[in-house]
C-alpha cells in the first residue's frame, strides 16, 4: 500500500512541480490565455514540460503495478491506470506537432478532452465508492477547473492555464487522498484465511 501511495504522490508532485517551474520561465502562457501544452512549444520550457509528463506517466505506471501487487481484485483498476498512462502519453506527444497546422492542434485538443473524460470516470467511481464531503469537494474542484478551461477555449473568459491546472489539481487530490482510502476499504473487505 505504501508503494502505491508513494507512486501516486510522486506522479503528481512531478507533474505540478515541473509545470510550476515552466510557469515561472514562460509566464506569458499563464497571462495570455495559453494552455499548459504551450510549454511544449517554448524552448525555455520544453525540457521541464517533458520531464513533468514523462515522470507523471512513469509513476502512474508504477502505481498500476503496485495495484496488481495488492490483489487480483484491482486488476481492472490497474488496467485503468495503464490506459491513463497511454492516453497521457498521446496527449504529451501530440503537443509537439501542433505548430505545423490546425489539424494537429485539433487532434491534440480532442485527445486532451478524451483524457479529461477518462479521468472523470475515475473521479465519479471514487465518488460512488466513497461518498464523502472531501471526495465531492475534490470532484467539484476538478469539474470547476475544466469548466473554466472550456469557457476559455470558446473565448468567453481568458483563464485557460488556470482552468487546466485547477482541473488537474482536483484530479490529483482524488488520486493521492481518496483513492488510497478506497483501496484500503476494499482490502479490509477481503476475507481472511483460516
Amino acid at each position: 500500500m505504501q508503494r502505491l501511495k508513494r507512486n501516486l504522490w510522486l506522479s503528481q508532485i512531478n507533474l505540478f512541480g515541473w509545470l510550476i517551474i515552466c510557469s515561472f520561465l514562460a509566464s506569458s502562457v499563464v497571462t495570455k490565455n495559453g494552455g499548459v501544452s504551450n510549454y511544449g512549444n517554448h524552448y525555455s520550457t520544453v525540457v521541464f514540460y517533458s520531464i513533468a509528463f514523462i515522470a507523471d506517466i512513469v509513476y502512474l505506471d508504477l502505481a498500476a503495478e503496485s495495484l496488481m501487487m495488492l490483489g487480483k481484485q484491482f486488476k481492472y483498476l490497474s488496467r485503468y491506470f495503464s490506459l491513463l498512462c497511454a492516453i497521457t502519453l498521446v496527449v504529451f506527444i501530440s503537443t509537439f506537432p501542433r505548430r505545423f497546422g490546425v489539424i494537429f492542434t485539433d487532434i491534440h485538443d480532442n485527445i486532451s478532452i478524451a483524457l479529461f473524460d477518462y479521468e472523470l470516470l475515475l473521479a465519479i467511481w471514487l465518488a460512488f465508492k466513497r461518498p464523502k464531503l472531501d471526495t465531492f469537494g475534490y470532484l467539484l474542484v476538478m469539474v470547476s477547473g475544466s469548466l473554466v478551461a472550456l469557457l476559455s477555449a470558446i473565448h468567453k473568459i481568458h483563464l485557460m492555464f488556470v482552468g487546466q491546472m485547477l482541473g488537474a489539481l482536483g484530479f490529483a487530490l482524488l488520486l493521492v487522498l481518496i483513492l488510497p482510502k478506497v483501496i484500503e476499504t476494499e482490502l479490509a473487505k477481503r476475507p481472511t484465511k483460516r
